[in-house]
């Protein structure tokens, strides 16, 4: 049986280690769950801001809305 998947939207800030590395960005991404959404979401913003996919980025799950 598949899990049925949503459209989340983030929009908010990517740290860096903790430190702001960009104050505003947003995408959409469907996910089965909004750690699904937030793991998909951080992964594009690693590619779309050139980090190594190894890299510590977090995205912050107040700014991450169902859509």
């Amino acid at each position: 049986m598949t899990q049925k998947k949503v459209a989340y939207k983030y929009k908010g800030p990517v740290f860096r280690f903790e430190h702001i590395a960009l104050s505003k960005w947003e995408a959409v991404t469907m996910a089965v769950s909004p750690q699904q959404a937030l793991n998909n979401l951080t992964y594009r913003a690693k590619m779309e801001l050139k980090y190594d996919r190894q890299s510590k980025l977090t995205l912050d799950k107040k700014c991450l809305m169902e859509v």
